[in-house]
């Protein structure tokens, strides 16, 4: 990654973390929904997601979890408060980590989580086998070689120990304008998606096994890509005066957003991986 890729990747995730307090529910990561709760808020949404993947990091209270691309922390606050587990958080944004630091400030957690800033390609910073489990929660799309990033996460890894990601994937080809528009959409947020078929080797890659591969895109993108562009067109106004986010570019985000939400083509996916015992 180039110092210029670097400060746009930094600049943008500043203002989406801005974003976030108005139409993500504080989050940093889309929401999961299901029958009976398809009309709840995007809060409870997003809350959901997480409440998933703390479900399959399957972790006790007192292990050690990493946090790689914390955000503004509520996960990481979520699965404390849920398994009485020991996180070290860290993300590549200052702006991040600092309200990461103030949320758990704020619940009085500090003896719980630690975060500081940190990049996924570079996790020398954290001992080696070390953790019970990480999770790596939509922050995959925006390192530039996922591959490494995983080598990086696995070394942190204790023998048996759990990885749990998410990230946007491609579930067959696209040609033409669908292309285009993905690979303009992907431009947008400094991000790349792989195919969902890829991601057994990509673990495998990393020395890791395949615990799990779950594929949830139409639980995920029909109602939380119509809240994201409901929120941003309600909060239009706001989003200019808060986040400096010109009306006109709101609009476009909110179409873009319910475009690639209804593609067949494009899935979201949940990865359950392990480091192997011997």
């Amino acid at each position: 990654m180039t110092a210029q890729d670097y400060d746009a990747l930094i600049k943008q995730y500043e203002q989406l973390t801005d974003i976030s307090q108005v139409i993500l529910g504080d989050n940093l990561h889309v929401g999961y929904w299901e029958g009976a709760d398809g009309d709840d808020s995007m809060q409870n949404a997003t809350d959901r997601l997480t409440d998933l993947l703390i479900s399959k990091l399957d972790v006790t209270p007192g292990q050690r979890v990493l946090d790689v691309g914390c955000g503004t922390g509520r996960p990481a606050v979520r699965l404390v408060r849920t398994r009485q587990v020991r996180v070290e958080a860290m993300d590549l944004g200052k702006h991040q980590v600092e309200q990461a630091i103030a949320r758990v400030r704020e619940e009085g957690l500090e003896d719980s989580i630690t975060v500081r800033h940190g990049d996924a390609m570079d996790l020398e910073d954290y001992p080696g086998a070390s953790f019970d489990a990480a999770w790596a929660i939509e922050s995959l799309p925006h390192v530039p070689d996922r591959a490494h990033a995983l080598r990086e996460i696995a070394k942190a890894l204790r023998p048996g120990g759990r990885l749990v990601f998410t990230i946007c994937v491609e579930l067959v080809p696209t040609t033409g304008d669908k292309r285009a528009f993905l690979d303009n959409y992907y431009r947008t947020f400094n991000a790349s998606y792989p195919a969902f078929d890829s991601l057994p080797g990509l673990i495998e890659q990393a020395g890791l096994e395949v615990v799990e591969l779950l594929e949830i895109g139409r639980h995920v993108f029909d109602k939380t890509m119509a809240a994201v562009a409901k929120g941003f067109r309600e909060s239009a106004d706001e989003l200019e005066r808060s986040v400096g986010l010109p009306t006109e570019r709101t609009e476009l985000m909110a179409e873009s957003a319910l475009r690639f939400g209804s593609m067949a083509e494009t899935g979201y996916a949940v990865a359950v991986a392990r480091r192997p015992v011997a």
